[in-house]
């Protein structure tokens, strides 16, 4: 191309572009255009080397996300950051083509996002903050057996509450059956740095009680998420249209009055 670029040399391909792109039945203004677009393209000078194996990168990844899109769209997740795409954007792609996708889970994750049947399991690496170790370190652990609450995952990993405060709040202890508000409250009751392992047994308190927390509203529960992973597999628009509907008919109009709102 950049041969081209300095000779002039393109123009002699235009005739043979326009003839083959004719006698497949493309019009000639579309042809012209397309052609245009080659010949602007030839002004960077990119080397034949570098087109070529550029050429070759995008025909893999097409051949990928086409056949296999769980194992492109996890493949591409792991390697961010990469400076195009944001993960929220990736996944949203990937949900758009048929790829389901499973939330951060301490029951469930790696540090890389795994494949599972033909979903994407996040992994820890997409919790802000989150460090590999501890994330293997969780790994490890869970060879044993699955966490059935938040005291056996401190009990058997011996996490700090830092720790236990960023999966708290990524909401990854959601495969615990606790949502985030609660399990944040309930890491706050543990010590920063645990080292009595019999006070640390599960269900060492016979008399305890959860407190009983509001539930967050869609629209903070959707914040949170993007706070803590850059992304949310919460569907928006109906939650946050939900909410404001039940909110907004929750309220009373004055008499005489109605509520008429359109979203």
């Amino acid at each position: 191309m950049g041969a081209c670029r300095k000779t002039g040399v393109i123009e002699k391909f235009r005739l043979k572009l326009l003839e083959g792109m004719a006698a497949n039945g493309i019009e000639a203004t579309f042809a012209d255009q397309v052609f245009r677009q080659i010949a602007g393209f030839a002004s960077h000078g990119s080397p034949e080397s570098h087109a070529a194996s550029f050429a070759l990168q995008i025909y893999v990844s097409y051949c990928l996300k086409c056949h296999f899109p769980p194992i492109f769209a996890a493949g591409v997740i792991n390697s961010q950051p990469m400076g195009f795409y944001a993960p929220a954007q990736l996944i949203k792609d990937a949900k758009n083509h048929g790829v389901e996708v499973l939330p951060v889970g301490v029951n469930f994750s790696e540090w890389d996002g795994t494949i599972e049947g033909v979903a994407i399991q996040l992994g820890y690496r997409m919790i802000a903050g989150m460090q590999q170790e501890i994330a293997d370190q969780i790994s490890q652990c869970r060879q044993q057996g699955r966490f059935s609450s938040l005291d056996e995952l401190l009990f058997r990993t011996r996490l700090s509450r830092s720790h236990l405060m960023k999966l708290a709040d990524a909401d990854a202890s959601g495969s615990l059956s606790h949502s985030r508000r609660p399990s944040l409250w309930e890491v706050l009751g543990n010590d920063d740095e645990p080292e009595d392992t019999i006070l640390l047994q599960p269900h060492h308190y016979a008399d305890y009680e959860p407190a009983v927390l509001p539930a967050m509203y869609p629209e903070e529960e959707i914040f949170a998420d993007y706070r803590t992973t850059s992304l949310s597999l919460l569907d928006r628009c109906n939650m946050c249209q939900t909410h404001f509907r039940s909110r907004v008919q929750a309220q009373t109009a004055p008499e005489g009055c109605s509520l008429i709102f359109e979203i």
